[in-house]
């Protein structure tokens, strides 16, 4: 199945939603759809529109949050150092 989100981080694994007066009659269908997401290994969060556009910097707070500790909780990926010539 191929799904769409409104924003994602490749590098976290991360899912972003913003839920609007569209989504109040599709709880079942975005429930289904998260969980489907998440089956890959992807952290998903939502927030309601009326969030983003009366407390955002709540929401950035709580982003800022979650990505620090997604940051902490990655494998860490060992990349070669490659010495500058110069």
């Amino acid at each position: 199945m191929d799904f769409i989100v409104d924003f994602y981080c490749h590098e976290l694994k991360l899912a972003i939603e913003i839920d609007g007066s569209s989504h109040h009659y599709n709880y079942n269908y975005d429930t289904f759809r998260q969980s489907e997401i998440e089956k890959y290994g992807i952290h998903f969060i939502r927030f309601d529109d009326l969030e983003v556009k009366k407390g955002m910097p709540n929401v950035l707070r709580y982003l800022e949050q979650e990505i620090v500790s997604l940051q902490n909780n990655s494998p860490k990926v060992n990349t070669p150092i490659i010495p500058s010539r110069g």
